[in-house]
């Protein structure tokens, strides 16, 4: 980062303020509430894109995120050199393509050698990479410039989260608003030329898109072409998100088209059917995924997971490593052991004692609360209730199954806090969504009545 991002840097926020002040007055010309908040959330995460860049250049000095734009920056070179060649590189997977670009003279001798570790054949690195090379055009060759547009994209996508969510609880506005759109972690760390900003950003647009094209049968092209290019972004990137999500979302999709029966006995026969449908939906993808992918088979997966746990123990930054037992132990009874472990080290950690650093001492701000929050919810339900609430809610379901089975999944392979601040963004507004939910069906009588009438029918309690 030099002077010309300086430079370029006011001329991105101008655009992108003209592009926020079209977007508003076509759609909220008439709604000051939302306008305001649109333009708040833009601006924190262009802050944010900002502060990501500064960060990395002066704290950390370098990092994949550099690593990344240096190879941008290389690919422009050698579409200068070779147009038919780098285009082959971007639009197919062959090996013969990727090598010629990796050592072409021109690369070769480029600032992007010292973070050769990235250029792994058939790698997620080296797909991000194609794509980043493209974006790199937008954002003007600039690491400032490139980081922008991916913040954009990020808060585009949690906007449109926001919106489908206010939509079904609009007293909540506020408060989802500050789950989903001002988390300070998900700000920064879902802000940069990261993997990381690419795919949170595509599960939020899955996610609507979901919403809007299966379960509201709205704009069903539009939404079926949404949900397959960001199920594909996802998956070649960070599949184990998918591997997360997809449970999740099949039982919300089978809850809510249960719900819409209105005859109670049809209700009940409709249950084993559209389960079945949900099951199998979600074994065919999965199928799918394996045979096409082999990295998401159980092998790969436990190798991959062990790669993480090795390589960030090892790495473990001035002390910010954690264990969850013995690294490498996949068998069924210390996964089941570590469950309550992996997920806690995921939503409420690290603790204060655990802060090593300036970045860790602001997650475990964050931490804290999640967890205050977390525990004056049980305290104020009596424990018993929120299960009741979890029960009677399609949403609630989805947000809680989605980011305890992802707060597992990072929080057991991670075994590094520096890391798993930056893994752990996905599940972090889906989280805080159901804590919001159910606070809000606490202090509402009406859902207290539902909860009193459910507890007593209850067998051991009627």
């Amino acid at each position: 980062m030099g002077l010309y991002d300086l430079l370029i840097a006011p001329f991105f926020f101008f655009v992108i303020w003209l592009w926020a002040k079209g977007y508003v007055l076509k759609y909220y010309a008439n709604d000051f509430a939302k306008a305001s908040l649109f333009n708040r959330g833009l601006l924190m995460r262009m802050i944010g894109s900002v502060a990501f860049c500064l960060v990395y250049q002066f704290y950390y000095e370098g990092g994949d995120t550099v690593g990344y734009f240096s190879w941008t920056n290389a690919f422009r070179i050698f579409f200068l050199e070779n147009p038919t060649k780098a285009i082959s590189f971007l639009l197919t997977n062959s090996e013969d393509s990727f090598t010629y670009f990796v050592y072409s003279p021109g690369v070769q001798s480029s600032s992007a050698m010292p973070y050769s570790y990235l250029m792994k054949f058939g790698s997620a690195e080296v797909f991000f990479i194609k794509i980043a090379s493209v974006i790199n055009a937008l954002g003007l060759f600039s690491y400032i410039g490139i980081s922008l547009v991916f913040g954009l994209f990020s808060f585009y996508a949690t906007w449109k989260l926001f919106i489908v969510f206010e939509k079904k609880y609009p007293h909540l506005s506020s408060e989802l608003s500050i789950a989903i759109l001002f988390i300070p972690s998900v700000v920064f760390w879902g802000s940069g030329l990261m993997k990381d900003t690419l795919t949170f950003g595509s599960l939020c647009m899955l996610t609507v898109a979901i919403q809007k094209g299966v379960i509201e049968q709205k704009n069903l092209l539009k939404n079926s072409l949404y949900i397959a290019v960001f199920s594909y972004l996802i998956m070649m990137l960070k599949g184990y998100i998918i591997l997360a999500f997809l449970p999740a979302a099949a039982f919300w999709i089978f809850n809510e088209y249960k719900d819409k029966i209105n005859n109670p006995f049809l209700r009940l026969l409709s249950v084993p059917v559209l389960l079945s449908f949900a099951v199998g939906l979600f074994a065919f993808i999965i199928q799918q995924i394996g045979s096409s992918l082999g990295k998401f088979s159980v092998e790969s997966i436990q190798s991959t997971a062990l790669g993480y746990q090795q390589w960030h123990t090892i790495a473990s930054e001035h002390g910010s490593g954690y264990t969850l037992g013995k690294v490498g132990d996949f068998s069924a009874s210390n996964l089941v052991r570590t469950i309550p472990q992996a997920i806690n080290v995921t939503l409420y950690r690290p603790y204060f004692t655990e802060a090593r650093n300036v970045v860790l001492v602001m997650a475990a701000v964050e931490s804290f609360i999640f967890l205050m929050f977390s525990i004056y919810l049980l305290v104020k339900s009596r424990f018993y209730k929120i299960f009741i609430i979890i029960w009677n809610d399609n949403n609630i379901q989805f947000c809680i199954l989605f980011a305890l089975t992802f707060a597992f999944s990072v929080g057991f392979t991670s075994y590094n806090f520096g890391a798993l601040v930056r893994y752990k963004i996905p599940c972090l507004p889906f989280f805080a969504i159901a804590l919001v939910l159910i606070n809000d069906k606490l202090r509402t009588p009406k859902n207290n009545l539902i909860i009193k009438k459910t507890y007593t029918s209850l067998p051991n309690n009627s």
